[in-house]
């Protein structure tokens, strides 16, 4: 099944994934009480932390790839050379996977903070989880360890956040108008 996901035309995953972010904001926003929205969110955000781990480790093959790339930027570098237009793919599929980690992040207890400590504490999270991610990818021998993987899932989680801070605020401000 994941390999019919990455499949999809990106244009489509970047669509579904925006689709799936603003709907579950505005449902999030519109239906739960808010005695229940701190745990709805948390339950959110495990949920998009579990979906990044069974994608990014518990799918793959352990003790089959350990390749390391420290060079910043280099699947970048790899695309525009033309050597590989799977590049392209990779790196928007690991900004997508972790857009609804960022914004279930932002529900769970951010829409109070100001925007700066908002990105802040989900760039730090997102680095986090996706350096452990890549460590364990490295030590298990079950995928490529590479830097430009977690500028994406950092940067993917940041638009998450931001996404879902703006779907509140647009939400807000069509609540006063009426």
């Amino acid at each position: 099944m994941l390999v019919s996901i990455y499949r999809l035309p990106i244009a489509i995953l970047l669509i579904l994934t925006v689709m799936l972010i603003f709907g579950a904001m505005l449902f999030w926003l519109h239906f739960i009480k808010d005695k229940n929205k701190s745990f709805l969110s948390l339950v959110a955000l495990l949920i998009s932390v579990f979906l990044i781990l069974a994608i990014t480790v518990l799918s793959r093959d352990f003790g089959s790839v350990r390749e390391l790339s420290l060079t910043p930027f280099a699947s970048w570098t790899n695309y525009f050379n033309g050597s590989n237009t799977e590049y392209l793919r990779t790196n928007i599929f690991n900004i997508l996977l972790f857009m609804p980690f960022g914004a279930s992040l932002y529900a769970v207890g951010y829409p109070n903070l100001s925007v700066k400590k908002c990105l802040i504490i989900t760039a730090m999270a997102a680095l986090f989880l996706s350096v452990g991610i890549e460590a364990v990818q490295f030590l298990l021998q079950c995928g490529e360890t590479e830097t430009d993987d977690v500028i994406h899932n950092v940067l993917g989680a940041v638009l998450g956040m931001l996404l879902a801070g703006n779907v509140c605020d647009l939400y807000g401000s069509c609540i006063k108008r009426n």
